[in-house]
């Protein structure tokens, strides 16, 4: 008797912490929500920045302080949480939507290489949902597979048998497709591979040292993507192909 007493204790006191910690977060969500009502946009960051101390990652919670940040006139902050929301939620339109404008408000104008047509088309496409959403997807594909399957080899009728081999076919295909789009999001929230320039200003080297040829200047806001890194410093690819070395203290990987 004494186990069990001592099991249900530790049962409802595992529930009951859980749902003290689930009542803070929404405290700190509702008292967010009222500071960035107010114009108190630093308390509000703060709240939110905590909610994710308990919680972890959050796509809205990202867009919330994207929010809080473009309040305050930091534009970098206001488009590394956009980002983070996007890369958790590629679906969210309204963080797509902000961070068009706080991109409109960097002063860097990159242009982008143009990519293959079939290279943008998957990339479109595997935003429209997150990764947990296209495995759902994939899994229901099988499923139906499966089902299609028994039909074409236990079904006497020929037609159904016929329904069963090219629909099974078209969910064969599409499980697979859809598999990969999942592993494409996937491949993005792991490799986490892109950066934000935060420094006002950063001149970007030929070399990862002080000693190096100056390339060019880049401003807070932009957007670079991390080839390698040594020691201190980080080798940068921007969206026009330049290629060079900064600190990696002037930047914050998304």
């Amino acid at each position: 008797m004494k186990k069990i007493a001592c099991i249900f204790l530790i049962f409802f006191s595992c529930f009951f912490s859980i749902f003290a910690q689930e009542k803070t977060v929404g405290e700190l969500n509702d008292l967010a929500v009222e500071y960035y009502k107010s114009g108190a946009f630093d308390k509000a960051i703060d709240c939110y920045k905590s909610i994710l101390g308990e919680n972890g990652e959050s796509a809205e919670v990202y867009y919330n302080l994207g929010n809080a940040y473009y309040k305050k006139n930091d534009v970098a902050h206001s488009i590394l949480y956009y980002e983070r929301a996007l890369l958790l939620d590629p679906s969210m339109k309204d963080a797509s939507h902000n961070l068009i404008l706080a991109n409109a408000r960097t002063q860097d104008k990159i242009d982008e290489i143009p990519t293959f047509f079939l290279t943008s088309w998957w990339n479109a496409l595997s935003s429209l949902a997150d990764t947990d959403t296209w495995a759902r997807c994939s899994l229901i594909f099988f499923f139906v597979f499966i089902i299609c399957v028994f039909v074409y080899f236990f079904s006497k009728k020929v037609v159904a048998r016929k329904v069963g081999f090219y629909t099974g076919l078209l969910m064969l295909f599409l499980c697979i497709n859809v598999y990969f789009l999942a592993n494409t999001q996937k491949n993005k929230l792991e490799e986490r591979n892109f950066a934000i320039v935060m420094s006002p200003s950063v001149t970007v080297n030929s070399t990862p040292d002080e000693q190096g040829t100056k390339l060019f200047v880049l401003h807070e806001g932009v957007k670079v993507k991390i080839i390698s890194t040594l020691g201190l410093w980080v080798e940068i690819k921007l969206s026009d192909g330049s290629i060079g070395w900064l600190k990696s203290s002037d930047i914050e990987i998304i």
